[in-house]
């Protein structure tokens, strides 16, 4: 974890803050879970939100990291009726994350249903909002041919833009979820230099204080593997 410079906009005031940067690198070793938090391996220090137990397996293997899932029954359901975690067949790797942020991921998905992904998986963020959650994330639509900027709160989907870009999310292919300002920026990219903005939307979702990182969750009982190549994520603290 290294410490960047963040300048505030013209008007803000004050002088540069500085900025928590995460490097995901990939092939760093076998995760376990500790206490609510991963040990070891890329995702070394984040939240795991996992609370039915869908996560089958989250290894490293010297090239790339994968985590695989399966969902036994019923639908992807992104909150919790206690507000305090996602719901039974959702899953998270996050950390906190206050005031501006960016999570970008070189990553693909594939699940074994022979016609479509099943699977929500992307860079994003949650926070508990009282009865449920907000949900935000970048990810390859369901029918597997476009990134998608993709909102929920609750069960209820309150927001979603595809991108003009034909996608296969079984290749590598970057994503990233920010929070910039007022605004939520949904973004796409080939080789992780040149980005494509899907959707700029849904401050008010989550506001400044959240959880950031990998957002995942099955919408069938069909298996899912994700695999994430490398990652950034960064935050500024609120000044």
């Amino acid at each position: 974890m290294g410490t960047g410079y963040y300048t505030p906009p013209p008007g803000g005031g004050g002088g540069p803050t500085p900025a928590t940067v995460l490097t995901l690198t990939p092939g760093s070793g076998t995760f376990t879970a500790s206490g609510g938090k991963i040990v070891g391996g890329m995702w070394d220090g984040f939240d795991l939100f996992d609370p039915d137990g869908q996560f089958t397996d989250i290894v490293g293997d010297g090239a790339e990291s994968v985590l695989n899932t399966g969902v036994a029954t019923g639908y992807f359901r992104p909150a919790s009726e206690n507000g305090t975690r996602f719901d039974d067949y959702a899953l998270a790797l996050t950390l906190d994350a206050i005031g501006d942020w960016t999570v970008e991921l070189k990553m693909k998905y594939e699940t074994s249903s022979p016609t479509t992904t099943h699977l929500y998986a992307g860079p994003g963020a949650c926070w508990a909002r009282g009865n449920d959650s907000a949900f935000l994330l970048t990810t390859a639509n369901d029918n597997s041919t476009v990134v998608r900027g993709r909102s929920v709160v609750g069960t209820e989907q309150v927001g979603e833009t595809d991108g003009a870009t034909l996608v296969d999310p079984t290749a590598y292919w970057h994503y990233k979820t920010e929070r910039s300002g007022k605004d939520i920026i949904y973004s796409e990219s080939a080789d992780g230099v040149t980005w494509t903005v899907i959707r700029t939307a849904e401050d008010d979702v989550v506001g400044s204080v959240t959880k950031a990182g990998l957002i995942m969750g099955n919408w069938t009982q069909y298996t899912g593997a994700v695999t994430v190549e490398s990652g950034i994520v960064t935050y500024f603290p609120t000044p």
